[in-house]
């Protein structure tokens, strides 16, 4: 191929690529234009975060609604073992104050998987105040009661977002809570397998020390196996 043959080649990929910059550079300007004149994108442009102009969530309000009432309840599950640990403690009770300590970072942990889901469905997280847990208990046993009864509660509420998911249908929250059924499953099996045995041992002397040894133990487990949560 001569030199001129080269040159003209190059002349005619030149102008090629210059008719394509070109076409590409109308294709955007006619895209922008036609977002300028769409209500939905020109208010976003105009106020990129107001509330008004985000794209639909994929959940109802509703559910998103109930799932936010969920999250307050499991942080004041939080806030209610974090009081029982403290009282654990202050009976010198180390195991079963470890043991309510690791239940604590469970709750908190279930919180934030519903916070989670609510921002992966683009739903807004609405976050109440806390209710105050209850005051001082007679005693372990005691202690353990109550959370038998806090965890049916617990059950309860889940089992009504389970129903509420089924009726409208929201298959994505209703496979969610599944692993929250089985949690709670879990949760009072523990806490009546403890009652069992301050029951069957007693909650003082030696008994009580061998129950508070045995929490010790179940708290670290507990620790170890919680999974890493990313918010």
């Amino acid at each position: 191929m001569t030199d001129l043959s080269v040159q003209r080649t190059d002349m005619r990929m030149g102008s090629l690529l210059a008719l394509g910059l070109l076409y590409i550079a109308f294709r955007l300007g006619s895209a922008a234009a036609r977002l300028a004149t769409n209500p939905y994108w020109a208010g976003c442009l105009a106020a990129p975060n107001n509330p008004a102009w985000r794209l639909p969530q994929m959940i109802s309000d509703d559910m998103a609604s109930r799932i936010n009432a969920q999250i307050n309840r499991e942080l004041f599950s939080a806030y209610f073992y974090l009081g029982l640990s403290a009282q654990a403690e202050s009976s010198n009770l180390k195991g079963t104050a470890a043991w309510f300590m690791a239940k604590h970072g469970e709750e908190m942990t279930h919180a934030l998987k519903m916070y989670r889901y609510l921002l992966d469905q683009d739903a807004i997280v609405a976050l109440d105040p806390v209710e105050a847990p209850p005051a001082k208990t007679a005693g372990i046993t005691d202690m353990f009661e109550r959370t038998l009864s806090h965890e049916r509660a617990v059950t309860q509420a889940i089992n009504d977002l389970v129903d509420h998911a089924a009726q409208e249908k929201d298959h994505a929250t209703h496979i969610f809570l599944q692993w929250f059924v089985t949690e709670q499953i879990e949760e009072e099996a523990t806490v009546n397998d403890i009652l069992g045995r301050l029951r069957l041992f007693g909650d003082q002397g030696q008994g009580l020390l061998m129950i508070d040894n045995e929490l010790a133990g179940a708290a670290k487990r507990v620790a170890a196996a919680a999974p890493a949560t990313e918010v």
